[in-house]
């Protein structure tokens, strides 16, 4: 069993709840989506992976020292069963898991979070949030929704009310980058008192946006 993966480094979490904390970070190749926003487009598309035996991949994020891993991509959840294998040979770690929002989730053990993207309209991918994994999130799980502009902060709005009577999940609103004003997105949100976070994500105010493996 194999996993396609684009790379694995060890920095700190750059947003969502555990913002600053190390980890180690597991970038698998491939995804269901196409966001016109995307920021790791070099995991989407081309041949930028190898395949990696599960204990090849445990030999790797070990070898840091740290119990927790972030799973991101592309969409890890299109690996699931080798996912779901990895995680199973780990028993003494602590996984994220960041997903677009649009497969199924479970929940593999207390020691698996989600980081569950809602997509808004600049996304071009809006409306295929699956509403199912509502059941699954609680308050250790993240709801992110990506700010670009005012169409996409009402439907966030919308959202992030539907959500709230759901699960209690914290919901998160971060601006786009490069697109979106922080300055701005902050006064709608105090102007609106939503009971959502904003998320800054901070690996990208560190280092250089277009850096890999940081």
């Amino acid at each position: 069993m194999k996993l396609k993966v684009n790379n694995i480094f060890y920095s700190i979490q750059g947003e969502g709840q555990k913002t600053g904390y190390p980890c180690v970070f597991l970038r698998l190749f491939g995804c269901n989506m196409r966001c016109k926003w995307c920021d790791t487009l070099y995991a989407v598309e081309g041949k930028d992976f190898k395949k990696m035996k599960i204990d090849d991949v445990i030999k790797e994020i070990t070898k840091y020292g740290v119990k927790y891993v972030c799973v991101t991509g592309g969409e890890p959840l299109l690996q699931r069963m080798e996912l779901e294998r990895l995680i199973a040979e780990m028993p003494y770690f602590k996984f994220e898991i960041n997903t677009n929002g649009s497969l199924p989730i479970w929940i593999a053990s207390d020691r698996v979070r989600y980081v569950v993207d809602y997509k808004l309209p600049s996304s071009g991918m809006w409306g295929r949030f699956l509403w199912g994994n509502m059941e699954y999130l609680s308050r250790n799980d993240d709801i992110v929704m990506v700010i670009k502009n005012k169409t996409d902060y009402e439907r966030a709005k919308e959202a992030s009310k539907a959500i709230k009577k759901l699960t209690d999940a914290n919901i998160i609103f971060s601006p786009c980058w490069g697109d979106m004003s922080k300055q701005e997105l902050v006064k709608w949100l105090l102007r609106d008192n939503l009971g959502v976070r904003l998320g800054l994500q901070i690996h990208k105010v560190i280092w250089n946006p277009k850096r890999r493996g940081v």
